[in-house]
């Protein structure tokens, strides 16, 4: 089932894809030949065809993509000079339109789905923290793949220690220094009293440590204040930490942007709150009227470390000032499970077996897995956060918060892209079709709902790979049609078309090899 769901997702959004196409030649009164989903294989016909008009509608083989063909790509066809039914006898504003039709259709879609992502399973409203480290990816090939670990997973005990929300900090910074007990100096990672991150390379002691005597924080970090709001008028600034909020600590609070938000909306009837914040090293009280809005005015972030209050053992004794916030160690975030979770597997770095419970679908799994001898399985892993969700508060909401995902996953997509280009990215970590599918139904299987960002992810991920200035793709067309506009003229006929046809030769190739990639991979897996 989650298998066909996926299937049928990348079929719509090829198939939106190419409506793009289809209907901007047609606002033109372009004549569009073929419509298809897939590229023949051979000589072998299309699994379905009929006739739409002057249209003729297929279903092909090869899961690669799809086209539209225009009476330009008939070669046995006699062509006419000026004729206005050709693409290419079309001025270069027109043949934009039809051929960016495409990826703006896939855009729009992945606008569309997120607007009903979010009016369906509601607004963010902060985020719970569970018990574990969930796994987002699994590299291909590696320790915990062969071992059976797949993405969604819940790890929540390794060699029978629990991995739980509630760890001990300065028991986490030991485990994470101990990751690597030769070296001479970390890096750190701390805000200092403008909350601002800043990032040092601090010696440490003989003793392996860093040598500051520090407090546990946990609380809400102020990032900015806006102006005429309650925290502003409460004389809230930027950098200080609400450790307190009307009577009521953070210290244990798995949603701790909730728990601030269910305390304002009950001071709303004027009724004075008073926090307590941590500024400077020192902790004060204020007094704050919340307005019938339920908001403070201030940009928030839980923040979760180690306070300098004494730096006498030291060796770098004024590196890092005193009251700043330690918040990651040598990359990894002290408040993060997944740091203990590390150190543990980094143990069995000689061969032996990790004990591993993971919980999926709700039900606990025992795992075996082997590292590799630098004492890593391969997994891409997180504390386990759970999103909280409320209905939106009026129509035009899901909007917005549907602009700021779109905008955070093209972000993202496009540093995944440059790091393949500069070659920072493997051919493991490179997956073909049958990967994506495979991948899409682990994560159906593990949360229906996830669907949703999955179709968004691919949605985006097809845009921006049609707008690369790269042969056969759209955005090798709409490249050389720029150069086009600023040569004046077009460039000779056959040198673009064999431009193309080696783009295509080498898309489908690496298609099929990706193809093969796959299904060896997945071999493997299962045996």
């Amino acid at each position: 089932m989650q298998v066909f769901s996926v299937i049928l997702i990348i079929g719509i959004l090829i198939f939106v894809h190419e409506l793009g196409h289809f209907l901007a030649a047609k606002s033109l009164k372009i004549p569009v030949k073929i419509f298809s989903i897939g590229f023949p294989l051979g000589n072998l016909p299309p699994l379905i065809k009929f006739q739409w008009n002057e249209t003729e509608c297929q279903l092909n083989l090869l899961p690669l993509g799809g086209f539209c063909a225009f009476m330009d790509d008939d070669k046995e066809m006699e062509l006419v000079e000026n004729d206005q039914r050709l693409l290419n006898n079309r001025k270069v504003w027109e043949r934009f339109v039809v051929l960016s039709g495409g990826v703006f259709f896939n855009f729009i879609f992945a606008v569309f789905v997120a607007i009903v992502m979010f009016f369906s399973l509601g607004i963010p409203e902060g985020r719970e923290f569970s018990d574990g480290v969930q796994v987002l990816d699994v590299k291909g090939g590696s320790p915990a793949e062969k071992a059976g670990l797949k993405p969604l997973d819940t790890i929540i005990a390794v060699d029978n220690v629990p991995l739980t929300f509630e760890n001990d900090i300065n028991q986490t910074l030991d485990s994470i220094l101990k990751m690597t007990p030769a070296a001479k100096d970390a890096q750190l990672a701390y805000l200092d009293q403008n909350n601002e991150r800043v990032e040092k390379k601090v010696t440490l002691t003989s003793q392996n440590t860093l040598g500051y005597k520090t407090e546990e924080i946990r609380g809400i970090s102020v990032m900015n204040v806006l102006s005429g709001y309650t925290g502003e008028k409460a004389g809230l600034i930027k950098g200080d930490i609400i450790t307190e909020i009307g009577g009521k600590d953070f210290k244990g609070s798995r949603n701790p942007e909730g728990l601030m938000k269910d305390v304002l909306s009950k001071y709303s009837n004027g009724k004075p709150l008073e926090l307590a914040v941590l500024r400077k090293g020192k902790t004060e009280r204020v007094k704050a009227t919340v307005g019938n809005d339920n908001k403070l005015g201030i940009g928030i972030e839980y923040i979760k470390g180690l306070l300098i209050v004494n730096a006498d053992n030291a060796v770098d004794k004024s590196i890092v000032p005193l009251n700043s916030v330690i918040i990651e160690v040598n990359t990894n975030p002290l408040y993060d499970t997944s740091s203990m979770m590390k150190r543990l597997i980094a143990s069995h770095k000689n061969g032996s077996t990790a004990k591993i419970v993971v919980k999926r679908q709700d039900k606990e799994k025992n795992i075996d897995v082997i590292p590799d001898n630098t004492g890593v399985m391969g997994v891409q892993i997180q504390s386990a956060i759970k999103e909280v969700t409320r209905p939106p508060l009026n129509a035009l909401e899901p909007f917005v918060y549907a602009g700021s995902f779109i905008k955070r996953t093209t972000i993202l997509l496009s540093g995944a892209l440059l790091k393949m280009f500069s070659g920072n990215l493997s051919l493991n970590e490179v997956g073909g079709p049958i990967m994506v599918v495979a991948k899409g139904s682990e994560i159906a299987q593990a949360d229906f709902t996830k669907l949703f960002h999955f179709t968004i992810l691919i949605s985006i991920e097809l845009v921006i790979l049609n707008l690369l200035p790269l042969p056969a793709v759209d955005g090798g067309h709409l490249f050389l049609l720029i150069i086009e506009k600023i040569r004046g003229r077009r460039l000779p006929k056959a040198f673009e078309e064999r431009i193309h046809y080696a783009g295509l030769m080498v898309l489908l190739g690496l298609g099929v090899v990706l193809i093969f990639k796959d299904v060896l991979t997945l071999s493997k897996i299962i045996r």
